[in-house]
């Protein structure tokens, strides 16, 4: 039973596997770069508001290059243990088991004891086998599974860390600038012009920072 179970998975179940793995790893590539690509537009967007090539927000790859590695060498390592198929032990079983000591040397007799085997394995329920089959199939897909979003977040960090420095240093632009505006508004008559120009520019920061927190909240 062990032997057809392995011979069913490698010649049934892992080849139509790995085919869903290779599309499942081509969409995520996919997405990967819409992904990327979307980011790069903001980054252009805000260079703009800056005026100056300030941003640039590249996306971790190599993560994509993780999951090639992975897939593979799991697709490709699948060997099930052998499980006790028969483990149960019940008093037909033991009565079979006895009656083939019994009349092994008669042909007749083994005939009848094979036709009462394989009624008697065919009347059985293989849930629970199943069940631990499967779990021990799947073991190291749930792991890699559990660990994409974490993979995730490892593809964003550089954007988001360029995102967050960005912020930070634009406030404290803003903090520096509104501190001379302040001095700049309890003195006006000597600061006239330039103080509605330096207003402008405050403002042009304070867009700056509300546009780059939106951008890194999304991503």
């Amino acid at each position: 039973m062990n032997m057809r179970v392995e011979e069913h998975l490698q010649q049934d179940v892992l080849p139509k596997f790995r085919i869903s793995l290779k599309d499942w790893i081509a969409t995520s590539n996919e997405e990967l770069i819409a992904s990327q690509v979307d980011i790069e537009e903001v980054a252009e967007s805000l260079n703009k508001m800056y005026n100056e090539q300030k941003l640039t927000l590249a996306c971790d790859f190599k993560v994509l290059d993780d999951w090639r590695r992975d897939v593979n060498r799991m697709a490709n390592r699948v060997q099930l243990d052998e499980e006790n198929i028969l483990l149960r032990v019940n008093p037909t079983q033991l009565l079979l088991k006895g009656a083939g000591k019994l009349f092994s040397s008669i042909l007749q007799n083994q005939t009848l004891l094979y036709n009462q085997y394989k009624k008697y394995i065919e009347s059985q329920d293989y849930q629970d086998i199943t069940e631990s089959m499967l779990a021990k199939f799947f073991m190291q897909f749930n792991l890699f599974e559990k660990n994409l979003e974490v993979d995730i977040e490892l593809f964003f960090e550089k954007p988001k860390e360029v995102l967050k420095e960005t912020i930070e240093e634009t406030q404290a632009h803003i903090n520096e600038n509104q501190d001379v505006l302040s001095h700049m508004k309890a003195n006006p008559e000597a600061y006239h012009d330039p103080l509605t120009l330096f207003q402008l520019r405050l403002r042009q920061y304070e867009l700056m920072v509300k546009a780059t927190e939106e951008v890194h909240y999304n991503v």
